[in-house]
């Protein structure tokens, strides 16, 4: 799946929720728990992301013939 898909997504959904709970009917110190841990998810979600296609391009493609920056600075 294309990450910019993925982070629009969960944007999308983030957002949903956020605006869904400060129209829902609960006191504050609920509303701002629920958001706190929804933001909280949210962050998890998008560091494994990023940590996931960071490895994506530090690793080769298999047939990969480009040059490493070893290769090159010698």
């Amino acid at each position: 799946m294309n990450n910019k898909l993925l982070i629009a997504i969960l944007a999308g959904a983030a957002t949903g929720f956020i605006i869904g709970t400060l129209v829902a009917p609960e006191k504050g110190a609920e509303l701002r728990k629920k958001i706190s841990d929804a933001a909280g998810n949210l962050a998890d979600k998008l560091i494994d992301l990023f940590a996931r296609s960071s490895e994506n391009l530090l690793e080769p493609s298999v047939g990969d013939t480009s040059v490493s920056p070893d290769e090159i600075l010698g």
